[in-house]
């Protein structure tokens, strides 16, 4: 899928993950029954590709993570990546089948090298030859959102917005995620609800979400 000056394959032991942290048992276990091996796949940065160093990215990783079973908690992901202080593209696989992961990560500030991820996106379960993620941009910060552009464009139906950010296109997808759950909301109270007039203010609020979506 990418260059072969950017392969590093370096398996990683998934204890590195939790045994020095408080984490709750729930991802703990998700570690241990779910997870068969983490390898640290590629380097995506100025020393492996033809490509500048960005303002806010610095170097993208990209981890495998190889699954007993289909089903995992995405927390998992999430661990991995507030432990990591650069950007990650997670492939996760399962037996002849991959997805690509990524979650919208950002330095919490200037001064600290925590960062805080969320907004997770990934692509449906492709065969390895399917899966066409593509090294786009000038520097690494392009690199970066033409990679969470790519995967978002897979998992959530709202058009990517040329002219925004990718944290702003972030917000707008999960923005219209909520207003997808409270339409969803309002019309089983629709449904169930026997009173005219309280049918109508439903009906009402359901019209108003659902210009909002447009």
């Amino acid at each position: 899928m990418f260059p072969k000056s950017t392969e590093f394959n370096k398996r990683i032991p998934k204890t590195k993950f939790y045994e020095h942290i408080e984490l709750g048992r729930k991802i703990k276990d998700s570690f241990v029954q779910n997870i068969e091996s983490i390898i640290w796949a590629n380097k995506i940065a100025p020393s492996t590709v033809n490509i500048s160093a960005g303002e806010k990215v610095m170097e993208i990783q990209v981890f495998r993570i190889i699954l007993k079973q289909s089903d995992f908690n995405k927390d998992v992901l999430k661990t991995i990546d507030e432990q990591i202080p650069y950007h990650i593209l997670f492939i996760v696989c399962y037996r002849d089948k991959e997805q690509a992961w990524i979650g919208y990560k950002e330095q919490s500030s200037s001064e600290s090298r925590a960062f805080k991820v969320d907004n997770y996106y990934h692509t449906a379960w492709q065969k390895p030859e399917e899966l066409d993620l593509t090294i786009e941009g000038l520097n690494m910060d392009a690199v970066y959102e033409n990679f969470v552009k790519q995967i978002s464009a897979a998992s959530a139906p709202v058009q990517w917005n040329d002219n925004l950010s990718a944290k702003e296109n972030t917000a707008k997808i999960e923005e219209r995620k909520k207003l997808q759950k409270q339409i969803e909301k309002l019309e089983r109270q629709l449904k169930k609800e026997t009173q005219p007039r309280k049918k109508f203010e439903i009906h009402q609020e359901l019209q108003k979400l659902k210009l909002q979506m447009l």
